[in-house]
Formats: C-alpha cells, structure tokens, sequence
C-alpha cells in the first residue's frame, strides 16, 4: 500500500486505538467529570484560550449529560452549502472528509471514557442561500444531500456510541414563524446597521459577503456598476446576521445541551477547535488537499486564491484515488496533493 493509499484508508476507517486512550470508567464520578472535561478542552484540538464563561459553561453540560447518563452534546453550526468559487461546486469535496475525519478523532476518547458517548451534531439553515448569497436553492438541496450520504458512511464505521447527525434549524420553527422572524432580524438589522456593529465588525462581515456572495446566481449581479454592487454585498451581510441571530439557532447551538464548536475565534459560548489537521478554512468555503511531507501526509484545506496560488507554484498534482468515498460524490474520485517544498 503506497503513503496515500494509506492516507486515503485513514480518512474513513478511524482507529479506536489511535490514540490509547483509558478504559471506561464504570460509573459517573467527579474523576471522571474531570477527565471528559480534560478530553473536550485539550490542546491537541482546541485553537485558543477559554474565558471563564465558557469554562463554567462546558463543566455545566457535561455534569447535566452525566447525571442523565446521556451522551456528551456537541454541535457544529456551519453553511451546509460549497461556495461558488471552487471547482468542486455545489457538491462537497475532500474537505468535509477531512473535518469529519477530524472531529471524530476529537471526540473518539470521550466515547471510549464514558459509556453513552458522544452524539455530533452540524446543524444549518434551509432555504436561505438564496437570500442570503444568491446561491440557488437547488445547489444547497445537492450539497446537503451529499453531506447525508457522507455522514451515513462515516456513521456506518463508527461504534454505536458515537452519533452522527444533521440538524436542519428550520425544523424548529412553523413555516410562517421561520419565515416571520428571518424577516424581522433583518429590518431589524438594516434599520441600526451602523449602531449595531463597530466599523472593523461591519468591515469583517461585508468582507466575508465579497467572498460568498454569488455573482451569477438566482439574479445575475456580474453586471451591476460598482455602486449597486457594493450595495448588494452589504445586504448580503445584513441577510447573514439575520440569519445568525434567530432564537432557535443560538438555543440549540449554545444554550441547549451542546457544546458549541466554532472554527474561528471570537464566538460567545463556544470551544474554538482545529477544522483539519493543518488551516482555519471553513471546510465548506475551501478546497480540501492533501499536504506531503518528507514523513507524513496531513490534510489541508484552501481557499480559492490559495489553491490557485500554489498550483502557479507548480507543486500541485492531481491523483485519481480509489475509495467508497467516491460513491458520494465524483470529487472524491481525485484528490490533490501538494509536495510542501519547505517542509520535504
């Protein structure tokens, strides 16, 4: 088996041995408490420092869940959608395998600790990329249909106290009352725009709208003079704090039973961890790849200018693989690899 028929294989079939880890403790106590609170804030995954806030907010879940004698909660709220950018939209790519890959190594010692384990949740919102991002519904309905698909795979090799799930926020709500409170965040929103952030908060949110926000889509935008334009990237921003503020989002994401794990620092009430083994990219705005170097393989994962980048550099080659994965989508028939010059 060459290096990365074996890179590959690992991506899927995740070693319960890797690393040791204690045996279960038979029954609830404050060692153990102790020890699964040492698991979910360590360093190996864990990106930045908690404030005491959270600190007290994550002991408060695990002790409710051990005294149920229920799993450990964590959920992951992302975009559900593969930013229009990449070649690989609107389908996922080696990027979410590899934050799955990734979180279940995260958690795999918990489950091996305590007996209920660990129940993995990435929830999203539903028909609003339209809005949002110009993106087409049809594009988020392919992604999220794949992403399934991808859960079910890693979900079929995994013990049965590891869960995996997909959590559509708009499950929460009656139609009329999804569509009623998306509606009055966002007047709200555009009506104190300037008071509601500082300028570099604003700054950052329409920054992030230039690079999701879908030129040609459901209206083509490619066409606008710059002033229209520019105006549409703050609507998109405006349009993605509504979204981010509805009550049942955050009452799920932090203020149910789940530890929320972010991928970017900042967020209240939340564990900032790793999205892969190397970057900060959100797994569905990047490319996933994978990093050679003279000892190891490491995933990766790349935003559009990067990837372009590199590939000028040369140091990218394609490689067909052979892999179940591939039965989830044809981007994962090919995978880069990208020979670290520095680091080989």
């Amino acid at each position: 088996m060459t290096p990365i028929d074996d890179f590959i294989k690992r991506q899927l079939d995740i070693s319960r041995d890797d690393p040791p880890v204690p045996q279960r403790t038979p029954a609830p106590s404050p060692q153990l408490a102790a020890y699964l609170y040492s698991l979910v804030v360590r360093s190996e995954f864990r990106r930045t420092a908690l404030d005491q806030e959270t600190v007290s907010d994550i002991h408060n879940k695990i002790h409710r869940q051990m005294a149920g004698q229920r799993p450990i909660q964590f959920s992951i709220p992302f975009g559900a959608y593969k930013n229009w950018r990449l070649r690989s939209s609107p389908e996922l790519d080696w990027a979410e395998v590899f934050n799955l890959n990734y979180l279940i190594r995260y958690v795999l010692p918990i489950s091996v600790a305590y007996n209920p384990g660990v129940l993995l949740q990435y929830s999203y919102n539903d028909h609003v990329m339209d809005r949002v991002s110009n993106i087409p519904l049809e594009h988020q309905r392919r992604y999220v249909t794949g992403f399934q698909r991808l859960l079910s795979m890693f979900q079929s090799r995994l013990p049965p106290n590891i869960v995996l799930n997909l959590v559509r926020i708009n499950d929460f709500y009656s139609t009329d009352a999804y569509a009623t409170e998306l509606e009055q965040n966002y007047a709200s929103t555009a009506s104190t725009w300037l008071s509601k952030y500082p300028s570099e908060v604003r700054a950052r949110k329409i920054a992030s709208a230039h690079h999701n926000l879908m030129l040609n889509g459901v209206r083509n935008l490619a066409r606008l003079p710059p002033e229209e334009l520019n105006d549409e990237y703050v609507r998109a921003a405006m349009w993605c704090d509504a979204v981010d503020c509805l009550k049942e989002r955050r009452r799920f994401n932090k203020y149910a039973d789940n530890i929320q794990l972010v991928f970017v620092r900042g967020p209240t009430l939340s564990l900032h961890v790793g999205v892969c083994d190397t970057g900060s990219i959100h797994f569905w705005a990047g490319t996933g790849i994978a990093e050679v170097r003279k000892d190891r393989i490491l995933q990766r994962i790349l935003s559009r200018p990067n990837l372009d980048s590199l590939a000028n550099t040369g140091s990218l080659a394609s490689v067909c693989v052979s892999s179940k994965l591939a039965t989830v989508s044809a981007n994962l028939q090919e995978l880069l690899l990208w020979n670290n010059p520095s680091l080989t």
